[in-house]
C-alpha cells in the first residue's frame, strides 16, 4: 500500500507505539501500534477499544534513536510527498513519569518523519 492510501485509510489520534524496530539488512521498518478503534470510520460499538497492528515500511530510511517514540501517544499522521518520494510525518506525546525527573509528570511532544517506499498493515 502506498503511504498515502495509509495515511488516508487510518486515523491515528489516540493511538500508541509499542514498538519500532529498523532491520538494517533489508531495510525495513516494523512498528507495532495499538490502534484506537474508537477514531476509525468503521468502528463500531461490538468492537474492542483498541487493536495491535503492525507496520512494515519497506525501504525505509533509518531513524535515529528510535526506542525514545516507545508508548508514544499519536497525536496526527499525514503523508507528504517530496521529490518523488514518500514520506510519513507522526507528531506524538510522550508522557514522562514524574517517578523519573522527580517532578510532576511532564507532556513532550516529538515528531519522526519515516521515509519509505510502501507500507504493509497486519493485524495479530
Amino acid at each position: 500500500m502506498t503511504l498515502k492510501a495509509f495515511a488516508e485509510s487510518y486515523n491515528f489520534h489516540d493511538s500508541s507505539i509499542v514498538s519500532m524496530e529498523y532491520f538494517q539488512d533489508t531495510g525495513n521498518l516494523v512498528v507495532c501500534i495499538e490502534l484506537c478503534n474508537l477514531m476509525q470510520s468503521n468502528y463500531t460499538p461490538d468492537m474492542e477499544d483498541t487493536t495491535l497492528i503492525y507496520l512494515c515500511f519497506a525501504n525505509a530510511d533509518y531513524i535515529k534513536n528510535i526506542e525514545q517514540y516507545r508508548d508514544a501517544e499519536i497525536l496526527k499522521c499525514e503523508h507528504i510527498n517530496e521529490d518523488g518520494f514518500a514520506e510519513l510525518h507522526i507528531f506524538a506525546g510522550l508522557w514522562v513519569d514524574p517517578r523519573h525527573v522527580g517532578v510532576a509528570g511532564v507532556e513532550t511532544y516529538v515528531s519522526f518523519v519515516i521515509r519509505a517506499s510502501s507500507v504493509s498493515v497486519m493485524r495479530k
